[in-house]
């Protein structure tokens, strides 16, 4: 099976003919100055009306505006559902993307909406690329979490233990990443 191929430069989920907008939509906007915006929106927006229009416009397929790099936009637009309450679409938006397009910005959405909808396999997949990219320790917690789905407690426990030894991760979040993974292993 082949796994997500959407570019990032081109991203999307609604089209004019399923509510979204057209693929010009961010046409001649820096996308730098949209990203800040979007990064400054707080949930919930003042008008019903305003966050549908908002989120029509984030979900739309439609080319990257240029200024920032297309998987960053994209990051962008995820954090932006999220911070309005729609992590199901920032999760669908992302999980699109072609993994070999990814950033660290568009890691770290990957991260937040898998978590906010409760899927956290969705990044077993993203996890051996994730970690030497992002450095970040939350990417040793899901492989973690990712070989213990994947019955190898041995190498989990060996990662588990690193985290703690090391102190780069919450205990709290350890001890919740063991104990998700065992219920989804059934260990």
């Amino acid at each position: 099976l082949a796994g997500p191929t959407a570019d990032p430069a081109f991203a999307g989920l609604l089209t004019p003919a399923t509510g979204g907008y057209a693929a010009d939509l961010f046409a001649g906007s820096d996308a730098r100055f949209l990203a800040t915006l979007l990064g400054r929106i707080e949930a919930p927006l003042a008008s019903r009306w305003a966050q549908i229009l908002l989120q029509r416009a984030l979900l739309t397929r439609a080319a990257a505006p240029a200024g920032l790099n297309p998987a960053d936009w994209v990051a962008a637009r995820a954090h932006a559902l999220q911070a309005m309450g729609a992590g199901a679409d920032a999760h669908r938006l992302v999980s699109r993307i072609a993994v070999d397009r990814y950033t660290p910005r568009l890691y770290a959405a990957a991260l937040q909406s898998a978590l906010a909808t409760a899927d956290p396999m969705a990044l077993c997949p993203l996890s051996p690329t994730a970690r030497p990219m992002t450095g970040a320790p939350s990417w040793t917690l899901v492989d973690a979490m990712c070989l213990s789905i994947l019955g190898d407690d041995v190498g989990a426990s060996a990662l588990f233990d690193g985290l703690r030894r090391r102190n780069e991760v919450n205990p709290f979040d350890i001890g919740l990443a063991e104990r998700v993974s065992s219920a989804i292993s059934g260990g």
